[in-house]
């Protein structure tokens, strides 16, 4: 049985100015048994700020809002989480399943043929920017937020195909392309009944989400459409899906359905 690690160390500062100013700056540095000594740590850093606007003297005369914050905020996180094992790195051999065992006069004898490895994968990185409106009315019995964002995920971890003779698969687990993200979220919430036997809220959301890969390759190629992806069950070694460039990440990629005049397929 195989086994991994994750080590992590973490630390924070926070500070308020005024009782109107906070800041929080974090830093974090995670350890992971997954990849080679020169690429197991990651450093993650990330800051958020907040302004409570409510608190500035300019806003005394709005006597119905109770709440009024901007907040920014900025990030990066890694990310470890592989299905490819738990040493993918390291070069390791494989005994042969019954069926591709080698016959040697009249006895079959186990064979080990090496497994596909990649010495140089490290850790898979996201960026993320923030903006933030917090507001409250009526000592916040009506609240809510708007929010925008932008991600970007770099050296995304993603299985793709590597030349023939360059490892000993060929598919291979490497640290490849580029994701960004970008959306708007708001909410609002209205707390109808507060009372010491009774609470009530009722709240309404709304989101809008792009994502786009914006690379996929090493190298500029106009041949190479993607990795493919989605596997249909039953073994049949089939998929429906692509990470492509210039789409979303598992876009459907299959054949266009052709209709007659009629209309019938």
């Amino acid at each position: 049985k195989t086994e991994h690690y994750i080590v992590s160390f973490f630390g924070r500062l926070n500070y308020t100015f005024n009782d109107k100013y906070l800041l929080t700056a974090t830093l974090r540095q995670d350890g992971t048994s997954r990849f080679a000594e020169d690429e197991r740590w990651g450093l993650f850093p990330s800051a958020a700020l907040a302004w409570k606007i409510h608190e500035e003297p300019f806003m005394n005369g709005f006597e119905d809002l109770s709440q009024l914050k901007l907040r920014l905020g900025y990030g990066i996180t890694g990310q470890q989480r592989i299905d490819q094992g738990d040493y993918p790195y390291l070069a390791r051999y494989t005994a042969s399943q019954p069926t591709a065992r080698y016959l040697f006069g009249n006895e079959f004898v186990t064979t080990l043929r090496p497994e596909g490895y990649n010495a140089n994968l490290k850790w898979e990185e996201t960026t993320t920017y923030n903006i933030a409106l917090d507001y409250g009315f009526f000592n916040d019995r009506l609240f809510g937020s708007f929010e925008a964002y932008h991600r970007v995920t770099d050296d995304l971890l993603n299985v793709v195909p590597v030349p023939a003779g360059t490892n000993f698969t060929n598919r291979i687990l490497s640290n490849i392309g580029t994701l960004e993200v970008q959306g708007l979220e708001a909410n609002i919430t209205g707390r109808l009944i507060s009372t010491e036997d009774t609470y009530l809220e009722v709240g309404f959301n709304a989101t809008h989400n792009v994502n786009e890969v914006t690379k996929l390759t090493n190298v500029d190629s106009e041949d190479y459409i993607g990795v493919e992806t989605g596997d249909i069950s039953g073994g049949v070694g089939n998929t429906i899906q692509i990470h492509s460039e210039g789409h979303p990440r598992s876009s459907f990629y299959v054949y266009e359905q052709v209709y007659d005049e009629n209309g019938n397929p």
